[in-house]
């Protein structure tokens, strides 16, 4: 697993498993070899279909895959499946998905085929193969070549590749980024042999590598399915993981009057005098509510990430249900600050408008009446000339409208922009823009809950298992083990790209002993004795911050007050810029922000991955208190501007 979260870390974020239930609804999973049963030289396919044998004489069966096991080729090794797999596809497009691990012994440049299909004859119909330090997609079109830090990369490392073919169109995904498309015009028809690993007869070299979760789908997936491709069975990555979507407001703060945008880019402004943050959301956690003239005011920056004329803005609804009937509010606005705006969602009478000049959708009587006090999901397409609305998922209206997105300079979520428009009464969750037309399936993903995207574990050798919980925001961590020579404890963290500050309310921590330690740490990878500097409370010591400044070296005490008492809630704060984290505390909310010692700083020995997270341990265990709890709230992780 720590090989998958390192090679998946944008899309660590995990959904409920009822996500991928719907989320490739519209193309159907054909073929799944899972290798992790292999029985003989029989490889079952997951969907019972089309099973397929293992051939050649220099194959074996892996443990060590992505997901459970894998198979290793390593010459000539092949898995010769059923090519009527083919006859499932309804047209002229298909996808094929697998993890791969290039042997890093193996002579560089890579040469092996990937997977083929023919006719028998050569060259095969379509097959993916590496060639020298090129991935090709056959035939007759021009390779992706990795960039030289990728290709250094890619020998004895899983990585994701997805190869689509739809109509005259072929694409390469790597590690759910799109890198190479190109017309090439050749038909899936007459497809007789299929193999894996290695060539049909008589042209084509083995693979030498390691492979695991090879799938073949009976259509074209989207940018996000290929990303909840690489997921692990029965999860789904979050929609927020889309490298479509631009921004979202999650509406979890409350207080203030910043909205967070939870990418780290586009914040807004809460203005207006009718409007509260309101604890009860559409996933049991924060929501804005509306009631009157209260609005979002958001940068319109957001809409220069569009490429083109389209977009899809999503968002959850709850309608007051004491309001007079019929509703009448805007849902958004993006304007130059003229009326009428360039485009704008809205109630009005009994109907829902995606603006400007189109007939609006009207719900039928039994679904406006159940619309107040109810959450719901709404989604505004504009794809080119064409507007439709979306309604829990169900597309509902859609229309020729002709407008085009340029010459937005005002943005607003909730009420109008000036002069002429009505403020929305009711709560709202979860708004977000994607910088292109979402499919339905997309839509319905982006109506899912997410989970937390922290992951939790014990580290090192601890006495006894920890645990996590969160709630509303509350982090509950119990663990055990000591924080410092030897390196074990609980972590709850995640991965963080470039230069950030992490901040949280140490709200409560378990006094087992005077040395029961609940903080902050960043550092690399998640294991014992990894390069980290701590900020943390223990009961009896106050404030304090150590660090271990390289891989495997001893600790390093960085000061705090001896033999003060913790007092808490404690505000603790970590700030990383470069390799440099430096450590502060505050009792009145981060008003002024004091220091364990004059200079709380830590240059470590920073190499590749960055984590930070809440951590807890016990020095020295009670009889019946091997564990401590420790309490946070308000925890936040905020990208630094370079």
């Amino acid at each position: 697993m720590i090989s998958r979260r390192v090679y998946l870390s944008f899309v660590v974020l995990l959904l409920s498993s009822f996500l991928t239930s719907f989320a490739l609804a519209e193309v159907e999973l054909v073929l799944h070899y899972t290798f992790d049963d292999v029985n003989g030289v029989t490889v079952p396919d997951a969907t019972g279909t089309y099973d397929g044998i293992m051939e050649g004489d220099a194959w074996t069966l892996d443990p060590n895959g992505v997901f459970g096991g894998g198979i290793a080729m390593n010459g000539n090794g092949r898995v010769v499946s059923d090519p009527n797999v083919w006859s499932d596809l309804p047209g002229d497009a298909v996808t094929l998905t697998f993890w791969l691990n290039m042997d890093p012994t193996a002579a560089m440049p890579w040469v092996g085929h990937i997977f083929l299909a023919g006719d028998g004859g050569w060259p095969p119909i379509i097959d993916g193969r590496f060639w020298d330090d090129q991935v090709v997609f056959w035939p007759r079109w021009g390779p992706w070549r990795p960039d030289p830090d990728t290709l250094a990369d890619i020998g004895g490392n899983w990585h994701h590749y997805a190869f689509v073919k739809d109509g005259d169109w072929k694409t390469i995904y790597f590690d759910g980024e799109q890198v190479q498309t190109a017309n090439t015009g050749n038909s899936l028809d007459g497809i007789t042999e299929f193999s894996i690993g290695a060539a049909l007869a008589p042209g084509g070299e083995p693979l030498e590598g390691r492979m695991d979760e090879f799938c073949i789908y009976n259509g074209v997936l989207s940018d996000m399915e290929i990303l909840i491709d690489m997921a692990e069975p029965g999860q789904a990555v979050a929609i927020n993981s889309d490298p479509n979507l631009v921004l979202d407001y999650p509406f979890d703060e409350g207080e203030g009057t910043i909205v967070h945008d939870a990418r780290g880019i586009y914040d807004g402004m809460l203005e207006g005098d009718a409007w509260t943050w309101d604890t009860d959301g559409i996933f049991d956690t924060g929501s804005i509510a509306f009631n009157g003239n209260g609005r979002v005011v958001s940068d319109p920056n957001v809409w220069s990430d569009l490429p083109g004329d389209e977009v899809t803005i999503t968002t959850w609804l709850n309608m007051d249900i004491d309001s007079a009937m019929p509703w009448v509010g805007h849902i958004f606005l993006a304007g130059d600050g003229g009326w009428p705006p360039i485009i704008d969602g809205r109630f009005w009478a009994d109907q829902v408008v995606f603006w400007p000049r189109w007939g609006p959708w009207a719900p039928d009587p039994n679904t406006l009446v159940e619309l107040a006090g109810n959450w719901h999901h709404y989604a505004f397409v504009k794809d080119g000339d064409w507007k439709s609305i979306y309604f829990d998922g169900e597309q509902v209206q859609t229309a020729n409208t002709g407008n085009s997105l340029e010459g937005i300079t005002e943005f607003s979520i909730g009420a109008a922009l000036a002069p002429g428009g009505e403020p929305l009464e009711g709560r709202m969750d979860s708004f977000r823009i994607f910088n292109r037309a979402l499919t339905p399936a997309e839509i319905r993903n982006d109506m899912a809950e997410p989970e937390s995207e922290w992951t939790s574990e014990d580290i090192g050798e601890v006495a006894v298992e920890g645990s996590s919980d969160i709630t509303d925001g509350v982090f509950t961590i119990t663990g055990s083990g000591n924080i410092w020579d030897p390196d074990a404890f609980r972590y709850v963290y995640q991965k963080v790209e470039g230069d950030f500050e992490i901040v949280a309310s140490l709200d409560d921590l378990e006094a087992v002993d005077e040395w029961t330690k609940g903080g902050l740490m960043i550092g690399n990878a998640p294991h014992a004795k990894a390069a980290n500097a701590y900020i943390y409370g223990s009961p009896d010591k106050g404030v304090h911050m150590q660090a271990r400044l390289a891989e495997g070296a001893g600790p390093t005490w960085l000061g705090g007050p001896q033999n003060a008492g913790l007092v808490t809630p404690v505000l603790l704060k970590l700030t990383k810029v470069g390799n440099v984290v430096t450590g502060g505390f505050s009792y009145d909310n981060g008003v002024t922000w004091d220091a364990p010692r004059a200079n709380p700083s830590a240059s470590l020995a920073l190499e590749g991955d960055v984590y930070a997270g809440l951590a807890v341990a016990v020095t020295t265990p009670k009889a019946g208190m091997p564990t401590a709890t420790a309490v946070f709230s308000n925890v936040s992780i905020t990208p630094l501007e370079p």
